[in-house]
């Protein structure tokens, strides 16, 4: 049987726009509250919220539209800081939680019987080392299309530095946008204009290095868009932290997203 065409972002959008217009056509909700109310009616982030119902004749005043991308910023560093937390984190080794059964004991049942990973689940004895633990349940989630997110960002970082060795950022470039595609890759892109609303300003293409594009992530092509997206929103995010002082990343704005999708601001 031939496989199904998995919609493309502009397509999403467009059904959701239909959805959007008959939705505001009813809403009875406070004006102040509309785009966080679209957001969670929607299942979409704040940005796209705003451009959708920019999109569909609702207007913000400049003041709202700034406080909107503040926010989001904040979000996202946010995200950022409790992932950073959570790899600060130190493998337990407490035997508290194993036992000859049990690799990790999750909890218990009402009844008092453990529940959780085992060693068989594993593959490994009792008691096994951390690192072994570890390479077990690296391999486990290989098997389930985990996304290995330490390594996309190397791969990521290398590229960045290879166009920053490369190329030279020409003078007045206001915008820089990470582009991911299907299946999955990135490419790199510059422009002397920008609008926070909107993506007219990314077809311009005043800045295409030799190297725009990096086509080998080790993504998986059947990993959900959606989980990709957020993943390569906060990897973005943590390389433009890290290597702020980079000649080639010396702009005012930077973004990231699919192409027929909507922006995240990263910078």
């Amino acid at each position: 049987m031939k496989k199904k065409k998995k919609p493309v972002q502009a397509e999403k959008k467009a059904v959701r726009l239909q959805k959007a217009k008959k939705w505001i056509a009813n809403y009875q909700g406070s004006r102040k509250n509309i785009a966080g109310n679209y957001k969670l009616k929607f299942h979409v982030d704040i940005l796209t919220a705003v451009n959708d119902l920019k999109d569909i004749g609702v207007e913000f005043t400049e003041e709202y539209l700034e406080a909107v991308k503040k926010s989001e910023q904040d979000r996202i560093k946010k995200k950022q800081e409790n992932k950073a937390k959570k790899k600060g984190e130190v493998f337990d080794d407490d035997y508290e939680y194993k036992n000859d059964v049990f690799a990790f004991i999750a909890g218990y049942t009402s009844g008092g019987a453990p529940y959780g990973t085992t060693w068989e689940e594993l593959g490994l004895k009792p008691y096994a080392s951390a690192d072994d633990i570890m390479a077990a349940y690296d391999r486990i989630f290989k098997e389930v299309g985990y996304i290995d997110w330490d390594n996309v960002k190397q791969i990521m970082k290398s590229w960045i530095m290879r166009i920053n060795e490369a190329e030279t950022l020409p003078d007045g470039m206001r915008a820089l946008n990470f582009n991911i595609y299907e299946s999955y890759g990135v490419e790199l892109t510059g422009s002397f204009c920008y609008a926070p609303f909107g993506d007219d300003w990314i077809r311009e293409g005043n800045f295409i290095p030799k190297e725009r594009s990096c086509p080998q992530l080790a993504i998986d092509e059947t990993c959900c868009w959606k989980e990709v997206l957020e993943g390569m929103e906060e990897i973005i995010f943590e390389l433009v932290q890290e290597l702020e002082d980079l000649p080639i990343l010396q702009v005012k704005h930077i973004t990231a997203g699919f192409f027929d999708g909507d922006m995240i601001l990263i910078k």
